[in-house]
């Protein structure tokens, strides 16, 4: 059998007490020949699709009484507007409107409320017999959501169709078919969260589907849940009490059995808001080459918790350097952190030279020195090494130097211009200069070569 596993939150729920009844068989006021559909709307009143009498009953309630009494009827067997034959699904939208789903007639008609009349009147109808957009072949469920998009049980062409309020086409989805042998969507209802209640009523494959959007569209749907058992026969009718956060009750019934089944759902009401939260950027220091990462992403619905794809994944190895990480929920949205891995070990300085390391003749002219830098890393295959500074042990403009200045100037990264000068009164002349390593990770190795400027060319 082709089926999707049950969630935990889809499942029978404790009996409930019988409380009322009303009505009879008859074609009189208040009584019913196999009425298929009912719908409730804020006020409590009720509405029925009373079928084989081919009309709309509605019955006000009464909150001294706490009861219901007949109000209205409206319809009459045939093909005209108004009229029906064999009307099976009814639902009411936000302002009272009245759709129908006119099973033979293949077709849905819509009734607008007057507030001054109390009274409702034929407003408009879509559809016709095929397999079309907006063609049906007996529809029996219909639904409409809290901005009245209509959802349309298309039975006999086992699929759903969605529209506008107006009856202008939105999109259809087809019903997984359970080993190819055909699926017969007859119930139909949708809760404030968006997820749609289907009874499919194909022998012996009947079950209650969950529909989920995945998006702002009403017809970007996925299977969410399949929920069956082996004694469910011949499911039909499904109505939603969606009063409680985050979650729905939905009222089954099971013709054959004889029974109403209550489920547990997914969507009601007072749900909090939709968000994926990502965690602040990430900073690793490590000895390494690279580092493993774990964080924690978290996506919700408003109600629970909803599963996010992180690129990355936590506990990756991250190299040296920053790594972007997305993270993505469905149409819920996504969000980026970095992750920062800095390897803490400073570069080896091998070796450092310079040439020429002696000036000669000492004849106050600039004279270009290059400076050679071997340094090694455990992560990084190429420092960047560079001269810092430049110091000498006699002054710039010293007695018997020629008072000329500068005497350096770092012309490169490893290049420097020294004066070939020293101090007529002094020894040789010593300069020093400072060169530093820095790897990847900004870790920094400081070494020093000396370049010579001898007081007179004996000392050479």
């Amino acid at each position: 059998m082709w089926q999707i596993p049950i969630t935990t939150r889809l499942k029978c729920l404790t009996a409930k007490a019988f409380r009322s009844t009303s009505g009879g068989g008859g074609p009189g006021d208040g009584q019913f020949n196999t009425p298929s559909g009912i719908a409730l709307d804020a006020d409590r009143t009720v509405y029925v699709a009373d079928t084989r009498n081919n009309r709309v009953q509605v019955f006000k309630y009464d909150q001294t009484l706490d009861a219901w009494a007949f109000q209205t009827k409206w319809g009459a067997v045939g093909p005209g507007d108004g009229q029906f034959k064999f009307p099976s699904g009814i639902a009411v939208g936000t302002d009272r409107t009245v759709y129908v789903a006119d099973t033979v007639n293949n077709r849905v008609q819509v009734f607008k409320y007057d507030q001054a009349s109390d009274a409702w009147a034929f407003h408009t109808k879509w559809g016709k017999i095929g397999t079309g957009e907006g063609q049906f072949y007996n529809p029996y469920g219909i639904a409409v959501d809290a901005v009245d998009y209509v959802y349309v049980a298309d039975t006999l062409n086992s699929r759903l169709q969605v529209f506008s309020n107006s009856g202008g086409f939105i999109g259809k989805w087809n019903i997984p078919q359970p080993d190819h042998i055909g699926a017969l969507p007859r119930g139909i209802a949708v809760d404030p969260a968006g997820y749609l209640y289907v009874t499919d009523s194909v022998d012996p494959y009947d079950r209650v589907l969950v529909i989920a959007g995945t998006g702002s569209s009403p017809t970007a749907w996925t299977l969410k849940a399949e929920w069956n058992e082996i004694y469910l026969s011949n499911a039909w009718g499904i109505a939603l009490d969606g009063s409680e956060p985050c979650t729905s009750k939905v009222y089954v019934a099971d013709e054959r059995s004889s029974r109403i089944l209550v489920l547990q759902g997914f969507g009601g009401t007072g749900g909090g808001t939709q968000a994926i939260t990502c965690p602040a950027d990430i900073n690793v220091l490590t000895d390494q080459c690279s580092a493993v990462v774990t964080y924690e992403v978290t996506a919700t619905d408003g109600c629970s918790e909803v599963p996010v794809v992180v690129d990355p994944p936590s506990g990756s190895a991250f190299p040296i350097g920053t790594t972007s990480v997305t993270a993505t929920a469905g149409d819920i949205g996504t969000c980026t952190f970095n992750v920062t891995v800095e390897e803490e070990v400073p570069p080896t300085i091998n070796n450092i030279s310079a040439n020429p390391s002696v000036l000669w003749p000492a004849n106050h002219k600039m004279v270009p020195v290059a400076v050679a830098v071997s340094a090694s890393d455990n992560c990084d295959a190429a420092p960047v090494c560079r001269i810092t500074s430049v110091s000498s042990n006699e002054r710039v403009d010293g007695l018997g130097d020629g008072d000329t200045a500068p005497d350096w100037e770092i012309t490169g990264n490893l290049t420097v211009n020294l004066r070939a000068e020293r101090s007529g009164t002094g020894s040789d002349r010593v300069y020093t200069i400072a060169a530093q390593c820095t790897d990847v990770s900004g870790n920094s190795s400081t070494t020093t070569v000396a370049v010579t400027v001898p007081h007179d060319q004996k000392k050479e």
